[in-house]
């Protein structure tokens, strides 16, 4: 007993290194571990009942994410968590009890004690398709191997013990992880900013919190194309929110070039998006940035080259209209073809529109306008 304990201590400082402490419950009473004995009718080790009832269950704490790991489930759980595993011939055995999860509670990876003729060792097996493996011929040379793992990092490799350890590749691995945690930290802290969508310092704080996780991608630190592009996203409509909301902020050149930003940056988004794409959400983007692009660029247009350039930016949206939910964009079509001085081509969107749905609100000036009564009287 006194052996597992040294060797518990003797990697206790390399293991809190890594940012994992060694953790043990209060000791178990000796009549639960017999209890469960029964029940299964399976002698556990002396040593793993002596352990436990002396000094209480072992595990592993992360401190930087506050995950538990390598728990040691008390004899209730093993009683109520029980469950029969595939041999190494792919037969259901009932020689096999788990004692110890290696990761989360509800994963499938653990350790387990097997009767193996006389004598009982320990076993482990990961939810990744493997068999049962040989880990230990005693708990005692369980306990070492584990801690031992724990500190130099190569419990990392439990899915691959048959290859080398690679220390280098797993602590990349690792810092990736890290990084990607990070990002999405600051993505979702955006989010809450950009939901107070009419209220300027809070959007202001959402770009500024998108560019900080941009920062990620442009680092080469994270690659996620789906979190590039809908970051990029969430940024134009913040700009388009910051026009439509807090405008009367702005003075009249501030309002110019938020039109700008609101240009530049949903045309950046809209060279993201995948080709060809059927996915809805990217339909989506693609409808919203180019209704953005379009009508700041009609605003600010001040002839009619610029103003057949923003009907042009128009056209990869039209040709996603698929739900009258989707029919901002004829509206945005409509007010260009206006200002184009095109009343037939814009009274013809407007009839087809109210003809199917007579309440449509955006036409509902253009529907009393008597230029539009004339028209569609001839």
């Amino acid at each position: 007993m006194s052996k597992m304990i040294d060797a518990i201590r003797n990697f206790e400082n390399d293991t809190n290194d890594r940012g994992l402490l060694i953790e043990f419950t209060e000791p178990m009473a000796m009549e639960q571990i017999r209890a469960v004995e029964e029940k299964f009718d399976f002698t556990f080790p002396e040593e793993y009942s002596t352990f436990i009832s002396t000094y209480g269950l072992m595990g592993f704490r992360n401190v930087n994410t506050d995950r538990t790991m390598c728990d040691m489930l008390a004899p209730w759980e093993i009683a109520e968590d029980m469950e029969f595993v595939l041999d190494a011939e792919g037969e259901w055995s009932g020689n096999v009890v788990v004692f110890q999860k290696f990761d989360l509670p509800d994963r499938f990876d653990f350790y387990a004690f097997r009767k193996n003729g006389n004598t009982v060792d320990v076993v482990s097996y990961f939810d990744d398709g493997a068999e049962v493996r040989m880990v230990a011929t005693t708990f005692a040379e369980h306990i070492e191997m584990l801690v031992k793992s724990m500190g130099d990092g190569s419990y990392r490799n439990k899915y691959t013990p048959h290859l080398p350890y690679d220390k280098d590749a797993f602590d990349a691995a690792e810092q990736q992880k890290a990084n990607q945690a990070a990002m999405l930290a600051t993505f979702q802290q955006a989010g809450q900013f950009f939901k107070k969508y009419n209220n300027k310092e809070s959007l202001l704080k959402a770009v500024e919190l998108y560019n900080e996780v941009l920062t990620w991608f442009t680092s080469g630190k994270v690659a996620d194309d789906h979190v590039f592009l809908n970051t990029h996203y969430l940024k134009s409509r913040a700009y388009v929110y910051l026009k439509a909301y807090c405008s009367q902020h702005y003075t009249p050149n501030e309002l110019n070039e938020l039109r700008k930003l609101i240009v530049d940056q949903s045309r950046y988004t809209l060279s993201l998006v995948p080709v060809a794409t059927e996915l809805p959400y990217y339909k989506d983007i693609i409808r919203a940035c180019c209704n953005s692009v379009a009508w700041n660029m009609a605003e600010a247009a001040t002839g009619t080259n610029e103003l057949e350039q923003a009907l042009n930016s128009l056209q990869q949206g039209l040709t996603l209209i698929e739900i009258p939910d989707h029919y901002f964009l004829y509206d945005t079509q409509v007010r260009i073809l206006l200002k184009l001085e095109r009343k037939e081509d814009a009274y013809v969107i407007v009839k087809t529109v109210l003809t199917q749905l007579p309440d449509f609100g955006d036409f509902q000036d253009i529907k009393q306008d008597a230029d539009y009564k004339t028209w569609l009287q001839n």
